[in-house]
């Protein structure tokens, strides 16, 4: 089912575990968004995600992901 996507996010609070294992079990190229400070997703850097992930070439998304706050 998960390949039937044009694209795949996967948002971790972590260091990209699951975006990972996605990659190797689905065959898909998972995009992800982490954040490692401890504190969970603002509704507003998932919807940036989202949108520039919809916006923008998947080999750019990288380096256009949400700024994280400190």
């Amino acid at each position: 089912m998960i390949k039937s996507f044009k694209h795949v996010l996967v948002a971790e609070l972590n260091m990209g575990q699951l975006r990972s294992i996605i990659r190797d079990k689905f065959l898909v190229d998972a995009i992800g968004l982490n954040k490692i400070q401890g504190q969970p997703f603002k509704v507003r850097e998932v919807t940036a995600a989202v949108e520039s992930l919809l916006n923008s070439v998947p080999t750019q998304i990288a380096a256009t992901q949400p700024r994280v706050e400190a």
